[in-house]
């Protein structure tokens, strides 16, 4: 079980580190779809 949080922690504090992915993956057309349907 801890191998598997450190890992996930890891990885989530890879993805945060770079901020232009991160506006990349929430800026997409399909972000914009849904919420037009909530």
């Amino acid at each position: 079980y801890d191998d598997i949080v450190e890992q996930c922690s890891i990885a989530w504090n890879r993805f945060i580190a770079e901020p232009e992915r991160v506006i990349q993956l929430c800026s997409r057309r399909w972000t914009k779809l849904t919420n037009y349907l909530m």
